[in-house]
């Protein structure tokens, strides 16, 4: 890592970084590769159809635990095997329990009567709504307009524009739209990516879609 601003020693040597710090490329990569080792300490194992969802089997039943970053949702197979999961996961890392119901912004909802469970994502949409001022808009049947074609030609090529246009949190929009679309609205997945591709480079056209 090169010297931070401040503590320059004029020699222009790099620091040799003895712990990942927070925000570092290589910090994520590094953060799952503790995780993946601590869990297996207790038995658990990733699964092959997805390395985000750990299992194991012991005596007293099945747990699975999902995993984003370091949110941790875990299912068991009886009561005990739960509850023993859970202690030895909190002996494992520093953490606090939550309301299972929530999970990363959307709601768990669980039917026993039907035996069936759904997520509900509507706060975070109306977040959203609100954060970029849409709350009062209409509803359309369809994600974006099917007579609107966007490419790179409606991107600005003079500085003051372009300067202009990043003034406008398309970006945010975009990241929003995304991930709502992961979660519980993948109809709009296509939309958002297409969308995506004019980051770098905001034109009025592509604002005045997501409008």
């Amino acid at each position: 890592m090169r010297q931070p601003q401040g503590f320059d020693d004029g020699t222009g040597r790099a620091c040799l970084i003895m712990r990942s710090l927070y925000g570092l490329k290589q910090a994520s990569h590094l953060w799952n590769k503790y995780m993946d080792q601590r869990m297996k300490t207790i038995g658990f194992h990733p699964m092959l159809s997805d390395s985000a969802m750990y299992i194991r089997r012991t005596n007293l039943g099945e747990t699975i635990t999902a995993i984003h970053v370091n949110n941790f949702l875990t299912f068991a197979s009886c009561p005990a095997e739960l509850k023993s999961a859970r202690t030895q996961i909190h002996e494992l890392f520093e953490m606090k329990e939550e309301d299972p119901d929530w999970m990363l912004g959307f709601r768990i909802v669980e039917d026993r009567k039907s035996h069936t469970m759904a997520i509900d994502h509507s706060q975070y949409v109306n977040t959203i709504l609100k954060q970029f001022r849409m709350e009062e808009c209409d509803p359309k049947p369809t994600p974006m307009e099917p007579n609107v074609i966007l490419s790179k030609e409606d991107s600005p090529d003079m500085p003051e524009e372009m300067q202009r246009m990043k003034r406008y949190p398309y970006r945010e929009l975009v990241g929003a739209i995304l991930w709502i679309s992961i979660i519980s609205r993948p109809d709009l997945a296509f939309v958002a990516l297409h969308l995506a591709q004019y980051n770098a480079n905001l034109g009025p056209a592509y604002w005045q879609v997501t409008n």
